[in-house]
């Protein structure tokens, strides 16, 4: 990635925390959670009290391209240590899902020389499993990358 991101930790094989030093601190936690046989479910959000992560939360901590660029090196850690393993990604919420299409759509260039990106696309109850494209208007509602080999 070109931007600049938060330095962060890895506390478990799954486990990654950084904190969002925008307008004001906050802990965010990235996990990889089981989904399927090699397949797992990227989790991103605030760190809740108890250890959870909330993933509706909509911080406005003014930092929103730092977090992502820290995500971003994250998905790349994860992916170079599990290079056979597919990370599902699909937003919490319906702005959620928009921000990760614009995400997409802004670093799709850099993001392919190392990730094979697929797309769940719906047109008109029509649900396909896509590769991405950044010039297509379809609405994607989730993604499965790969790490190239």
């Amino acid at each position: 990635m070109d931007r600049e991101c938060y330095p962060y930790m890895q506390l478990k094989v799954e486990e990654y925390f950084f904190v969002s030093n925008g307008k004001r601190k906050i802990a965010k936690s990235v996990t990889f959670d089981q989904a399927a046989d090699k397949t797992v479910n990227l989790c991103f959000g605030d760190l809740r009290p108890d250890g959870g992560i909330d993933d509706k939360a909509d911080s406005n901590n003014g930092d929103i391209v730092k977090v992502i660029a820290t995500v971003l090196n994250i998905l790349r850690q994860f992916c170079m240590q599990h290079p056979d393993t597919r990370v599902y990604i699909e937003g919490s919420t319906k702005l959620r899902t928009l921000l990760y299409n614009r995400v997409l759509n802004n670093y799709y260039t850099i993001l392919s020389r190392e990730f094979s990106i697929l797309c769940y696309a719906n047109n008109y109850d029509d649900i396909r499993l896509v590769p991405f494209d950044a010039q297509h208007k379809w609405q994607y509602w989730a993604f499965l990358i790969t790490k190239q080999s």
